[in-house]
């Protein structure tokens, strides 16, 4: 082989070696697991879920939600959504001293009349055409009553996570302002 062989039999190697690092590249780029941590915002309108009633007096919400851990809401390729129970908690909280307030009750922090709410667990699940979230929230009263409600929201398949996450939190309060019982306990 002559020298101007080699020079050509080199540059010819150059392309593939070229073409590797490319490929690797984005095979790399495709791996990377992006995580997405969300906290809704209390900005749900739940008027048109929750019956007319009014209150008097004073009541106290308490998180009862011990869990800071991360919890996966739902996995889309390489993005996974992620929870964090206490600080939705915090959350339906605010909506629900929101709605209690226009009620007529005043939320304080140390009425004799407690409610301990506690956002369990958030799912999401991505259909082709719709997006459905679960969100799932124990309730208890200081007079011994204790239920889980379940807000649950569903979307088409080109939604705003943060928005359908608002909803989804929103309406589990709804489910409990709307409930004839606990509406008993905050009136009495």
């Amino acid at each position: 082989m002559t020298r101007g062989g080699f020079v050509i039999l080199r540059n010819n190697m150059k392309i593939p070696f070229f073409l590797f690092g490319v490929a690797c590249l984005f095979l790399a780029s495709g791996c990377v697991h992006n995580n997405h941590y969300y906290v809704p915002k209390p900005s749900a309108n739940i008027d048109d879920r929750v019956r007319k009633f009014s209150a008097s007096g004073s009541v106290t919400l308490l998180n009862g939600q011990p869990s800071e851990e991360q919890q996966l809401i739902m996995e889309s390729g390489a993005h996974s959504y992620y929870d964090n129970p206490k600080a939705w908690t915090d959350v339906a909280i605010q909506v629900a001293e929101r709605e209690l307030t226009k009620r007529g009750l005043h939320v304080v922090s140390n009425s004799g009349k407690r409610v301990t709410m506690a956002v369990e667990s958030v799912h999401t699940d991505l259909g082709t055409w719709v997006v459905t979230t679960k969100v799932v929230m124990k309730v208890q009263t200081s007079d011994g009553f204790s239920k889980t409600y379940t807000g649950k929201n569903i979307a088409g398949g080109m939604t705003d996570l943060n928005h359908h996450y608002n909803e989804a939190l929103g309406y589990a309060v709804a489910e409990m302002l709307d409930d004839e019982r606990f509406i008993a306990f905050v009136s009495k």
